[in-house]
């Protein structure tokens, strides 16, 4: 094999100006949101809001009162073409019992619903979707006799306009569909071990006929014994799963996207041996037929992938502050490829100490974001929706002193057109990979690539190659014949971000700009090895260098709206200063 540099790479030859034009497969976040009515993106876990430090809102939230916080154009979130956006939503240092209602921001009284129930000095989360308001905000009620703070953490969004395709969509205001209290779709209490049948179809805004799953935020209350609450699609055998999990006497709410049977009601199964009041409010529901778009949403019977205490998934329990790898893709009716995200009741149950978990996509940084928190020896249940890594995987972080179990039922899944592939060796363009904008998702040491005219291995075929220790992103052009890799992890067409946020500065790789880097003045330490440059594509050709230079004393750079791309290395971390 050849291993030669490219003759003109954004590496290290003296007055070469490199540059670069829109690319096939190069897709930057754009300023609203593109892609079908009703179709999800999925995002990188972003904080949104956090009273505690004046994040989105200022805290402690007051009793009995309702803070609003702005969510389109913050958090990854276009600022224009967003409909309803996924949160996680915590509430901490609660000296009084109560419940949080999330609704949109439009002027309307806040509606009889409850998201996030609470007792005192509890820190509790729970996954929320919410209809945006007319300016992009959403209303958060504190409905306590005491003050609350509130977290949220933005997990995707959906696009605006009116749903027509497969899988696609449509949000609601909350609204209640059932209230086992007032014999409001079901008579209450429900008995032990006993399951009622919900009318979901032509209720509470849900369309009569072409629906196939439903969003709700289901809620526990005057229960006699603990137990658990399975919600699953009615005419349906009750599965192995769990999606809301409680002790006696407690009142708990989870978030659940089901799947509705032939007849357009869902299953509920009281697991207890004593009885419970049970409540659900209607946020959204997604389009009947088979789903195709990208963002569009699968709908699955409620699945395991994860149980450490049987060892399916992961071996358990998950020591104090370690992280988990599932394997998603090619389990329970998730396929190998097209898969942007995935819908997941995660449960923790026999933690020895207090603690929270943090779900994310697998190859990537843990974000600051929680998705479950939960105190010593209690089981707690949260719905999750997370983006996978390229290889199909996400990772579950167990931050906590002690150990414990974790547990995960797959609901559903949405689709991509990202494409993925792995290993070392010749990949024929056309056949085996599509043409387009390829990134690795790790930095892997000694990650040789090259793009091939012709399979002869000699060095008149290559068309430019390099070797790189750090992220690498390459545009594979249709009439590449082949392409090679070694040792570089796995290639996806994912561009979404690899860093936090747009501004938060960055180290050595190949970054995207309106991406990964925002455009502007940035500045890095420098150094003796420091290079960098400016890219206008990727497909490493001489004619990409728009600038570039050796760094040795601070290197300030501007970095324009135009480019495709900022390579650099050895110059440490690069700060936005203008």
């Amino acid at each position: 094999m050849v291993r030669r540099k490219w003759v003109v790479r954004w590496a290290r030859v003296a007055a070469l100006l490199i540059v670069i034009a829109a690319l096939p497969g190069w897709r930057p976040v754009p300023a609203a949101a593109a892609g079908e009515a009703g179709t999800f993106v999925s995002l990188r876990p972003a904080r949104i809001l956090d009273t505690r430090t004046g994040n989105g809102a200022t805290g402690p939230v007051a009793s009995d009162s309702t803070i609003h916080v702005q969510v389109t154009g913050r958090g990854g979130v276009p600022a224009t073409g967003v409909s309803a956006v996924v949160l996680n939503v915590t509430v901490t240092d609660a000296p009084r019992s109560g419940y949080i209602t999330v609704y949109p921001d439009d002027g309307t009284p806040r509606p009889t619903a409850s998201n996030l129930n609470y007792p005192p000095g509890d820190t509790r989360a729970n996954l929320v979707t919410v209809k945006l308001g007319p300016t992009g905000g959403i209303a958060l009620s504190n409905t306590s006799g005491g003050t609350a703070q509130l977290v949220a953490d933005v997990a995707g969004y959906f696009v605006a306009g009116t749903p027509s395709l497969p899988g696609a969509f449509a949000s609601l205001s909350p609204t209640r569909v059932l209230d086992t209290r007032k014999n409001l779709g079901a008579t209450g209490p429900v008995a032990p071990n006993f399951t009622i049948h919900v009318q979901i179809s032509g209720e509470a805004g849900v369309p009569a006929t072409g629906v196939s799953a439903v969003v709700l935020n289901v809620t526990e209350t005057d229960a006699q014994g603990s137990g658990y609450v399975t919600v699953y699609p009615d005419q349906t055998t009750q599965p192995t799963a769990s999606n809301l999990n409680y002790p006696k006497g407690d009142t708990r709410a989870n978030l659940v996207t089901v799947k509705l049977g032939a007849n357009g009601k869902v299953a509920m199964t009281n697991n207890n041996l004593g009885t419970v009041q049970l409540v659900a409010d209607v946020a959204g529901y997604y389009l009947a037929g088979t789903p195709s778009a990208v963002g569009s949403f699968v709908s699955l019977s409620p699945t395991r992938v994860l149980d450490t205490r049987k060892n399916l998934g992961a071996t358990g329990p998950v020591g104090s502050n370690k992280t988990v790898y599932v394997q998603v893709t090619t389990k329970a009716q998730v396929p190998a490829q097209g898969v942007w995200a995935v819908v997941l009741n995660v449960t923790v149950t026999n933690a020895q100490k207090s603690g929270y978990v943090t779900v994310f996509p697998d190859q990537t940084t843990k974000p600051t974001a929680s998705n479950l928190n939960y105190p010593a020896g209690d089981t707690r249940a949260n719905l999750v929706t997370v983006k996978l890594g390229a290889n199909g995987k996400i990772a579950l972080t167990n931050n906590s002193g002690g150990t414990a179990q974790l547990v995960a039922d797959v609901a559903g899944y949405y689709r991509s057109d990202f494409h993925t592939f792995s290993g070392s060796g010749t990949f024929v363009v056309g056949t085996d990979i599509v043409a387009g904008t390829y990134r690795t998702t790790t930095n892997a040491t000694n990650c040789y690539w090259e793009r091939d005219s012709g399979f002869s291995r000699t060095a008149s075929d290559i068309i430019a190659n390099n070797l790189t220790d750090f992220h690498d992103v390459v545009t594979i052009e249709p009439s590449d014949a082949g392409f090679y890799t070694e040792s570089c992890g796995w290639w996806t067409t994912d561009l979404s971000p690899i860093t936090s946020s747009p501004t938060a500065g960055f180290g050595s790789g190949t970054m995207i700009v309106n991406t990964d880097i925002a455009p502007g003045l940035w500045r890095a330490p420098g150094g003796s090895a420091c290079y960098w440059v400016r890219l206008s594509g990727f497909n490493a050709d001489a004619s990409t260098i728009l600038a570039n230079d050796y760094g040795v004393t601070g290197p300030t750079v501007s970095i324009h709206a135009g480019d495709a791309g900022f390579y650099s290395e050895g110059c440490g971390t690069w700060t936005k200063i203008g």
